[in-house]
């Protein structure tokens, strides 16, 4: 009954171009005892998104500017992080709360009619295939970044998140957003100075929907004239070196779920 009652819900709020209610974002009494397990990985570092949501600053680095590859990154603060936890859980899975933006690569409409900004393409590309943003939950990570920061000599910014938590393409996860738990892999690369984001399919697992057509393939047809951010709670779990063997176009769903199932069992014992 539960879920019959959401899904008239989000029916009633396509029809009336209103967003549906806000997901529960309070923590969870087994999170907040998972988290209060883990240890800051780098406060300085963490603070630099903070920096960047108030300054449209990294470091020594003012935004908007151009990445390796010559895109364009944008500042923060119409879109802050709000990264207010940065630890490492015990075992070495590196948890972070945060806003979640929303990635739409890989899916039908940035493959065939995408937006400004919007790519076909994703960083993770299981047999030179792109994910697909419509199925697969997926997070993204601070992949992308001009070769250096003037203040802070020797950092490399397209590297340094993946330097400081182990975390690479590939490994799984889970996305916590009050009582829902779901499993992710790590599927794309953002901006540096960017943390939380995650595919279509993961906010609509999560009761965050920003599709406003679904098609009978489950793929999205339309993004919803609400279509946004969460603008805080969501607590991203990732375990480094955790990437399942034998991904495939067609198994990235199962092989996560089935990788990162007994890791979270593991963290909540």
């Amino acid at each position: 009954m539960a879920a019959l009652r959401w899904f008239l819900m989000l029916l009633l709020a396509a029809c009336a171009g209103t967003p549906p209610p806000a997901p529960t974002t309070a923590l969870s009494p087994d999170l907040v005892r998972i988290l209060a397990r883990g240890v800051p990985l780098d406060e300085g570092y963490r603070r630099l998104f903070d920096q960047c949501d108030r300054e449209d600053r990294f470091g020594g680095v003012a935004l908007p500017v151009r990445g390796r590859e010559g895109q364009v990154h944008e500042g923060c603060r119409n879109d802050p992080n709000r990264v207010r936890l940065l630890l490492r859980l015990p075992g070495g899975a590196i948890a972070f709360e945060s806003k979640l933006a929303v990635d739409v690569n890989g899916g039908l409409l940035s493959c065939t009619r995408p937006r400004a900004g919007d790519l076909c393409a994703t960083a993770l590309q299981p047999g030179r295939r792109p994910l697909d943003a419509d199925t697969v939950p997926w997070v993204v990570i601070p992949y992308n970044g001009p070769p250096a920061d003037p203040a802070r000599p020797g950092i490399n910014l397209s590297t340094e998140f993946m330097q400081r938590t182990g975390i690479r393409l590939g490994d799984v996860g889970v996305v916590v957003l009050g009582t829902r738990v779901v499993p992710v892999i790590v599927g794309n690369g953002g901006p540096f100075n960017k943390l939380g984001e995650g595919s279509l399919a993961l906010h609509r697992a999560l009761g965050h929907d920003q599709c406003g057509a679904w098609t009978a393939e489950g793929r999205c047809a339309r993004l919803a004239t609400w279509f946004g951010s969460l603008p805080g709670g969501a607590v991203t779990i990732i375990f480094p070196n955790s990437a399942p063997p034998g991904l495939a176009p067609g198994n990235v769903a199962a092989l996560t779920a089935q990788r990162a199932a007994p890791l979270w069992q593991a963290l909540r014992n």
